[in-house]
């Protein structure tokens, strides 16, 4: 039996870099009880929030440690101050390492990794890069030469050299669920970071939609202010949530998902098999969400509507009409993004780390 080690885990800045880290750190600690998990992760709040939901970091074999690294070293205003930052984590990051020796430090990419990829590098740990998004980023790609093993979430990818597709971690409700069936619902994720715009569009392209009688609306807005669509005249069928407390049966119920572009929110809807509308966020680290949209449309997965088009509203208002009528189509999209879903993504990440373990 593989004799139990140390598992680092750098990574953060937001949910998409932490939601894979979580689940695989589960998934080796389910077959290695006597495992450690440690996390560097980032400053953000939002770090704070996502770790705030994960039953592993309460486990008494797992070690938050928060860096005060923020921003990339060159964000501006006061770029010399995240360079200070950024070296204050990366001592953080070498003196944890050192005072507990590490098996193997698996990055998820963004500046939060930085700090713990330079202290592995420093010590001769060795370095796995899983790359969440179609588009390998900055970070993953400076360290590609210092990797011993590079892993991509999605199932084949070109731009991505010398990953191996693995898939995406999910968590287990989502590895539980099969193709949807064709109801009628739609469901609006408008709740997460930066989909402001995305619910305003929503909002604003009902007025030109016909929805049939038989249909409900369910629309994510997160803490936003916004007024139920007006022009459906059908609030009693339109309901609206700040977050969803069962968003595996929700995607698994809902006939059309209108949707961002990030990375873990796509593995979700190719488990479940949703027809999407997607409208990636524009301004996202090198515009990745719109290499992941555009990446699902050109296999007949899904389809984008660019955010920035003058004409975003009637194409958004247009694309959705066509899918609600047009059931065929619905169905196809949905057989289509399914038949992408890698299931046991984390289980095969843990026997790559394992395996690397032993060879080392």
């Amino acid at each position: 039996m593989t004799q139990s080690g140390h598992y680092v885990f750098a990574g953060g800045g937001s949910g998409g870099h932490l939601t894979p880290s979580m689940e695989v750190a589960e998934s080796v600690l389910k077959r290695q009880p006597d495992a450690r998990i440690t996390f560097f992760v980032s400053g953000r709040s939002i770090d704070r929030t996502v770790l705030s939901t994960a039953a592993v970091v309460n486990d008494p074999r797992c070690t938050v440690v928060p860096l005060t690294v923020t921003q990339p070293p060159g964000a501006r205003p006061s770029g010399w101050r995240h360079a200070a930052a950024l070296w204050s984590s990366f001592r953080t990051c070498l003196a944890w390492l050192k005072q507990h020796p590490a098996s193997v430090l698996m990055s998820t990419g963004a500046f939060a990794a930085v700090p713990g990829l330079l202290a592995a590098r420093w010590l001769r740990i060795p370095i796995v890069l899983f790359e969440a998004n179609a588009r390998a980023g900055k970070v993953n790609r400076w360290f590609s030469r210092w990797a011993t093993l590079r892993l991509s979430g999605w199932p084949d990818v070109d731009d991505i050299d010398f990953y191996e597709p693995i898939g995406m971690p999910l968590r287990s409700e989502f590895e539980a669920q099969s193709l949807g069936s064709d109801g009628n619902s739609l469901l609006v994720l408008g709740g997460s970071q930066g989909s402001r715009r995305l619910n305003e569009l929503f909002v604003t392209a009902s007025a030109d939609i016909s929805l049939p009688s038989n249909w409900a609306i369910i629309h994510q807005t997160g803490q936003q202010p916004l007024s139920v669509p007006r022009a459906l005249a059908l609030s009693e069928r339109v309901r609206t949530k700040e977050f969803l407390d069962n968003p595996a049966e929700m995607l698994q119920e809902a006939s059309i998902v209108i949707s961002r572009a990030g990375a873990v929110t796509l593995a979700e809807l190719r488990a479940c098999g949703c027809a999407a509308i997607l409208v990636p966020l524009t301004h996202a680290a090198e515009a990745h969400q719109v290499t992941n949209a555009d990446w699902l449309a050109s296999r007949g997965a899904a389809v984008v509507i660019d955010e920035q088009n003058p004409d975003a509203v009637s194409q958004l208002a247009v694309t959705l009409q066509q899918l609600i009528e047009d059931s065929d189509r619905r169905t196809e999209m949905s057989n289509n993004i399914h038949a992408l879903h890698q299931p046991q993504a984390a289980e095969r990440i843990v026997d790559r780390l394992i395996e690397l373990c032993d060879v080392l």
